[in-house]
């Protein structure tokens, strides 16, 4: 199996599709994460320096540990209505049919 680790471009897109799907504000993800909110913000807007590595590595796992989640979600609405809407998986572009943890790092 390849590495599971996510581009800077890949994560952005994966905070996008969370606060989104989540009806959140960068504000609140950046909140919840425990980063500052400015900070994150500047990031979510391209500035990939706004953030440390170690900042980003918290975002990471708080996005990774949403992964399996979604994906029980989505495979309970297959089986209830057929294909359900795209999760983070495809957003992101990572092969739906590769199941098993994304790397936060």
């Amino acid at each position: 199996m390849s590495d599971p680790s996510l581009s800077i471009e890949q994560a952005r897109a994966a905070v996008a599709h969370y606060r989104d799907t989540l009806g959140l504000t960068n504000r609140d993800v950046a909140r919840s994460c425990y980063v500052d909110p400015d900070a994150f913000v500047h990031f979510m807007n391209g500035e990939d320096e706004a953030l440390t590595d170690a900042q980003r590595h918290r975002i990471g796992v708080e996005i990774a540990a949403l992964v399996p989640a979604e994906d029980v979600d989505r495979e309970e609405l297959k089986r209830r209505y057929g294909v359900p809407i795209a999760g983070v998986r495809e957003v992101i572009g990572f092969p739906t049919t590769q199941k098993g943890a994304i790397n936060a790092s």
